[in-house]
């Protein structure tokens, strides 16, 4: 990864989200953020495209094997909203703290409803250290919480219209001004503060 600035760094008690096209290198810049940013544990990927995990088959439910295996980080294979409520509320009746990275989040959730141990995880996880860091293709598809409560949004190039109209609702920006460098560009954005911290570039 080339950046003319530096990343922001992801406390465990975050959240982030990020956002692109299909190929643009979400889940690229996903592997390189659990690589070089996230030394807290414990992490739990869950993993839904097969790119950070090795899946035993098909229909194959749990933990399994991370392709970057790293102290404090496990791999799961989830498939419904169910399955990732299921396991959240296991970690929450722990009361420790966690970290939660999902590709693909909106496979997960609804737009219009949350599951209640995800609800409570995304809206107060943040008081516990409790964080997470997300992928998403369409903005129309994600559950308007996740971005609420997300500190940190990697914004990759968006095609869709309202798509825009809406993240520029939310980060008080002109999204259709952006100019980016390449194909896999990205802009970083803190939502706390709705300040625009710089373009970064991604290597594949």
């Amino acid at each position: 990864m080339q950046t003319e600035s530096t990343l922001p760094v992801l406390k465990q008690s975050d959240k982030a989200v990020i956002i692109g096209h299909s190929g643009s290198g979400k889940t690229t810049l996903l592997a390189y953020i659990l690589q070089h940013q996230v030394k807290f544990s414990p992490v739990f990927i869950v993993d839904t495209a097969n790119q950070l995990s090795y899946v035993p088959s098909y229909n194959y439910t749990g933990a399994t094997k991370c392709k970057h295996e790293r102290k404090g980080q496990h791999c799961l294979k989830l498939h419904t909203e169910f399955q990732l409520e299921t396991f959240i509320s296991k970690l929450n009746k722990k009361s420790g703290k966690f970290f939660i990275v999902v590709d693909e989040i909106d496979r997960f959730t609804t737009p219009y409803s949350l599951t209640p141990e995800v609800k409570l995880w995304l809206e107060e996880g943040r008081n516990f250290d409790r964080g997470g860091i997300f992928t998403v293709r369409r903005v129309g598809f994600l559950n308007k919480s996740i971005l609420g409560n997300a500190h940190y949004l990697y914004l990759f190039k968006v095609n869709n219209k309202r798509d825009r109209e809406y993240l520029g609702s939310l980060v008080d920006y002109d999204i259709n001004s952006l100019v980016y460098s390449n194909e896999h560009s990205f802009f970083v954005f803190d939502l706390y503060t709705s300040k625009l911290l710089g373009e970064f570039t991604i290597l594949l």
